[in-house]
């Protein structure tokens, strides 16, 4: 470490409120521009070249034509998300013969392929359905293609199988992993950061170490402040993506609306609580363009002041209803625990990656 790092005063993260206020300026610079409520969203910039996609209508007889090829004739196709704006283009496939035989299939718009030009995310998909088939009750794989080498000419994740409503009695007693006493949390962030700064030492010049140290300084300050206190805190089954467009429904006998399945379970972790917490702010400050944030881990909600008086009530109302049923919910959600996530985003990818 040289003499400027050694020198520079480490605020202790209760200095200011990191719901409203920017961050101090003696924080390093890469952790202020990402810490900053007030920053406007990030948006992706999509090379119009590789990404464009035909309308749908001329599409779609591509689509039939894979079909054809992997032995679904007869589907009626749906246009679910449909179009470069989208990461995914997803699709809902129906069968005239069989009214209980349905998939979905999702291709993606700019896939990230590696040197054998295979889709290494959609190959996961499939070993972990695969591996899980006979533990829980997943969607099975009718068919995927990794690869380019098909009508699409692009990958194609698994065209997967709805599941039937049917015994649930695999929940009644499940196995459930318990946080030992907040150990795992902030062994988690700090094995993570630490890794990144043993690959970090090995550049002739590195831009992150300096942030990098400054997130374990920041871990100890919330380690005095009882951010890892011990508690008995279950290990989570988290889905980072959990947004409208992503969960299901339909309408029951009696008009009301159920909640029917939560699809796009990609790169779900098992994870201590506080790290799947985020506030599900699109119930009370919906944004039909995406997220309303530009962190992974988490969203930068509007204060209570600047939501209408409708949405503040709603929002009042749901915090109210998960702090009566969910043991901390406050604090990890808008306490210690939004330091903790803005802290786990930097120590799963990185602090040059975002």
């Amino acid at each position: 470490m040289n003499e400027s790092e050694a020198s520079t005063t480490v605020p202790e993260p209760s200095q200011y409120n990191a719901k409203n206020d920017s961050p101090p300026e003696d924080y390093p610079q890469e952790i202020r521009d990402l810490l900053n409520p007030n920053k406007s969203d990030i948006q992706s910039e999509i090379d119009s070249v590789n990404s464009e996609i035909e309308p749908f209508a001329e599409y779609k007889p591509r689509i039939e034509e894979l079909l054809r090829s992997i032995g679904l004739v007869g589907f009626a196709i749906e246009e679910i998300q449909h179009g470069y704006q989208y990461q995914n283009c997803v699709y809902g496939l129906s069968s005239s013969n069989d009214a209980l035989e349905h998939y979905v299939i999702r291709i993606p718009v700019l896939p990230d392929l590696d040197d054998d030009g295979k889709c290494e995310a959609i190959e996961n998909d499939v070993v972990l359905l695969d591996y899980l088939a006979d533990k829980l009750p997943v969607p099975g794989v009718r068919a995927y293609e990794s690869t380019k080498a098909n009508v699409l000419h692009k990958p194609y994740s698994p065209a997967i199988s709805f599941l039937d409503e049917g015994d649930e009695g695999f929940m009644q007693h499940p196995h459930v992993a318990y946080d030992r006493s907040g150990l795992d949390l902030k062994l988690l962030l700090i094995s993570h950061i630490e890794g990144w700064i043993q690959k970090e030492n090995k550049r002739e010049k590195s831009y992150s170490l300096r942030s990098l140290r400054f997130l374990l300084s920041m871990i100890d300050g919330l380690d005095r402040e009882g951010a890892f206190k011990s508690r008995h805190c279950p290990i989570i089954l988290h889905h980072w993506d959990l947004e409208p467009r992503n969960i299901m429904v339909s309408k029951t006998a009696d008009r009301n609306w159920k909640i029917t399945g939560i699809i796009d379970w990609d790169s779900a972790l098992a994870l201590p609580r506080p790290l799947a917490r985020r506030a599900p702010d699109w119930i009370w400050d919906f944004n039909s363009e995406g997220f309303t944030g530009y962190l992974d881990n988490d969203h930068h909600p509007k204060p209570d002041n600047e939501l209408s008086a409708e949405n503040a009530a709603l929002k009042e109302y749901f915090d109210l209803k998960a702090s009566a049923l969910l043991d901390g919910y406050a604090d990890d959600t808008y306490g210690n625990g939004r330091w903790l996530r803005r802290i786990w985003t930097f120590a799963r990818s990185g602090v040059d990656s975002i």
